[in-house]
């Protein structure tokens, strides 16, 4: 839920969804792009299959940690990134290259992992 939650609040940021506060803040709207809500999607997606490749792992007695983007770096590259977006005129540019990236990277990891488990598996050469 940590990761989803943070995933959730960017892409309602960046779906235009208005502040909840909007009375309390003087003008001003969220920038719109659908681009970077399908970026947001993907990071989700494979933040997900990361933590799901390891638990699946583990259920067949496999240990893998593989890969590079575990919790505490996609943690830890979020909140960087969030800290970069607030960054006068190109705060929001690089944290929507962070997004991009952490798209990029979990996906690449989650497949890694299941390239990894999958060349660690017993093999069955009696099979008929």
């Amino acid at each position: 839920y940590s990761d989803m939650f943070l995933f959730i609040g960017l892409a309602y940021y960046f779906a235009g969804g208005r502040p909840f506060f909007m009375s309390l803040q003087a003008g001003g709207s969220p920038e719109v792009s659908p681009w970077t809500v399908t970026a947001i999607i993907f990071a989700i997606a494979g933040s997900f299959m990361v933590s799901y490749t390891r638990a699946r792992a583990e259920g067949l007695g496999m240990e893998c940690k593989a890969g590079m983007m575990q919790r505490p770096e996609r943690i830890t590259l979020l909140v960087i990134g969030s800290l970069l977006g607030s960054i006068p005129i190109m705060g929001i540019l690089l944290l929507k290259l962070v997004l991009v990236a952490l798209a990029v990277s979990t996906n690449l990891t989650a497949g890694y992992r299941i390239m990894f488990i999958k060349n660690r598996m017993p093999r069955d050469d009696h099979a008929e």
